[in-house]
């Protein structure tokens, strides 16, 4: 007898037929094989359909859900997390794609450790402009591990250490006490694991998972401003969580800096892009909500300032950015060199 699926990995996309092609290969070729994959096609009018119809010829495991109209980005989340009825479930973006040992790390876990509620595994965060490993998140962590966040937070020693909801499993029995996703927060996937996290233990692993891609249309540019701010709505939030306050405190710093960093480096881009308006706006917001780094947002509208009225400024500031990014990569972990061949060799296999 057939085994029925376990596993649920909920896909929404719009209009990247190609790289919605290479996710869902990257899921039909997991070494687990008991999953299935919900497509939610939120009205892309384009190739979409045709791409998908042809992968669902060859594995029934892939479900197929067309929007009539565009219902935007949470709903279509919400859309597919609402139609869940295997023990667990993941999700997944449309430019992302995971190791082939997801699942079978994700579900070896699962059986270690029965109490948890979900499974972390590392999250590659991949240049496609420099086909390059820029960070491995839970580099920090000493060992595979089981936490509560309640107790602990030991996987965020670093910005980039925050578990990206593309490397995380979760049993189905969460909604019952965690709900749905909050439509109102840009941020709705670290909202969700916050939530998720102050509730149920988790159970980490060092091991690299999925592959979260870094490129010039990972979101739309007024969407990524939106979310980097609303990261601050979240904060109100944990208090009601019955987080610890240590443990609270500690993560509020965390998304502080990261919503900083993040912002700093939109705001880079805007420059170099020439797009003053964008930049003004996130030098501005800088100045009002992060007055212990005052100095740092004192520089950068003194940047936005030359690189408005002095010739060829943009072009400097990406020649020392260049330099900056070079300087980065000679300093990367040996490791990192043997993961990029990895994942190259498999992002070729699925985009074949």
């Amino acid at each position: 007898m057939k085994e029925p699926p376990r596993i649920t990995t909920i896909i929404p996309t719009l209009k990247r037929p190609q790289l919605l092609k290479r996710a869902i290969k990257s899921v039909l070729n997991q070494s687990y094989p008991y999953f299935q994959i919900y497509v939610c096609d939120n009205a892309s009018g384009d190739e979409t359909l045709q791409i998908v119809s042809q992968l669902m010829k060859d594995d029934a495991r892939i479900v197929y859900f067309p929007q009539e109209k565009n219902i935007g980005m949470v709903k279509n989340f919400q859309f597919g997390l609402s139609r869940v009825t295997t023990p667990f479930f993941s999700f997944l973006s449309d430019d992302d794609f995971l190791l082939p040992r997801f699942f079978e790390t994700a579900m070896g876990r699962f059986d270690q450790y029965p109490q948890a509620g979900c499974f972390a595994g590392a999250s590659v965060i991949w240049e496609e402009k420099n086909n390059a490993v820029k960070h491995v998140s839970f580099s920090s962590c000493e060992k595979n591990d089981f936490i509560s966040l309640k107790d602990s937070f030991p996987f965020m020693k670093q910005e980039d250490d925050f578990p990206n909801w593309a490397s995380m499993v979760f049993r189905r029995e969460i909604l019952t006490s965690i709900g749905m996703l909050d439509e109102e927060i840009e941020a709705f996937d670290i909202d969700y694991i916050f939530r998720v996290l102050s509730k149920f233990s988790c159970t980490i692993s060092k091991t690299p998972v999925s592959v979260f891609l870094v490129h010039e249309n990972s979101f739309p540019k007024q969407f990524e401003f939106a979310l980097r701010c609303s990261i601050e709505k979240i904060f109100p939030k944990l208090q009601g969580l019955g987080i610890a306050q240590t443990s609270r405190e500690k993560i509020i710093r965390q998304l502080m800096d990261y919503e900083f960093h993040a912002l700093v480096v939109l705001g880079i881009k805007s420059l170099v892009k020439k797009e003053w308006k964008e930049a003004e706006k996130i030098s501005e917001f800088l100045r009002r909500n992060f007055g212990e780094k005052r100095s740092f947002a004192f520089f950068f509208m003194n940047c936005l300032k030359f690189a408005a009225k002095i010739p060829f400024f943009d072009r400097l500031f990406y020649l020392l950015l260049h330099l900056k990014n070079n300087w980065k990569k000679m300093k990367r972990p040996e490791s990192y060199l043997a993961l990029e061949k990895e994942i190259v060799t498999w992002k070729t296999m699925l985009e074949n």
